[in-house]
């Protein structure tokens, strides 16, 4: 699996790693509904982690990715914005 985190690179993941990535989704949407932006922060920093321990692709490879990540540093109502849940 590709996954791209915004303003950053893509990294190829293994099996493994992109499902423990899935395992984090139900967290994140829970803090992101729940406006619990510390456990945001914490979730998708272990989120971004794993994604961090897959192999990155270089600069000149362009793979489409399978999941895209915005930047580390977004915030819990950007993260919402980008996802649909507030306007």
């Amino acid at each position: 699996m590709i996954v791209r985190i915004m303003a950053d690179a893509q990294y190829r993941l293994t099996d493994d790693a992109f499902d423990r990535l899935r395992v984090l989704d139900d967290d994140l949407l829970a803090a992101l509904e729940s406006n619990d932006e510390a456990a945001f922060r914490r979730i998708f920093h272990d989120a971004v982690a794993i994604v961090r321990t897959g192999d990155r692709l270089g600069e000149q490879v362009l793979e489409p990715s399978d999941l895209v990540l915005p930047p580390e540093e977004t915030k819990l109502e950007e993260a919402k914005r980008l996802l649909g849940l507030t306007q």
